[in-house]
């Protein structure tokens, strides 16, 4: 969703994955994602125009398990797609991907309910660039601390900010 906001035009990106069906524990460090032996990265549109300049300004996280003690997370984001690391697995990065840059924002304020919980991050300000043949951004979680999922678990991230240029 994108809308014009003082000569820049906002947006609020997201996507959505359920992790493997299992309870598997996570450590500090280990990647969060959609299969523990073909995962795929999650994809953000940011803009219409390809190699378009952004700001995000806040990240939420949302996960599907109420748990007393929610995840702590970051998403690393790059501007090229990449096969992240397995569920579970360490996060590791292919030397030509670290070297396109890539973003790094850490999930660090927690909100709870009974069905569900958030983790966000707000006064962010962290700008980039799309590639210049694509309009979209691509990540992968990764597990600050120890944490014991919910099997089937599903995590959504919200990026909110706004374009640049076109």
């Amino acid at each position: 969703m994108q809308r014009m906001l003082n000569q820049h035009i906002s947006f609020k990106a997201y996507a959505t994955f359920n992790r493997p069906s299992n309870t598997t524990a996570y450590a500090a460090g280990d990647a969060v994602n959609n299969s523990t032996s073909e995962p795929t990265a999650m994809e953000f549109t940011i803009a219409d125009t390809r190699g378009s300049h952004f700001v995000i300004t806040r990240a939420i996280l949302v996960s599907s398990n109420p748990a007393a003690t929610p995840i702590s997370a970051k998403i690393h984001l790059f501007n090229t797609t990449f096969t992240p690391s397995d569920d579970n697995a360490a996060t590791a990065f292919t030397d030509a991907l670290a070297d396109t840059g890539g973003m790094k924002i850490t999930f660090d304020d927690t909100h709870s309910n009974s069905n569900n919980y958030t983790v966000q991050t707000e006064n962010l300000w962290s700008q980039g660039q799309l590639a210049t043949t694509d309009t979209k951004l691509y990540g992968t979680l990764e597990s600050i601390a120890a944490y014991t999922p919910v099997s089937g678990e599903t995590f959504s991230v919200y990026l909110y900010g706004f374009v640049l240029g076109q």
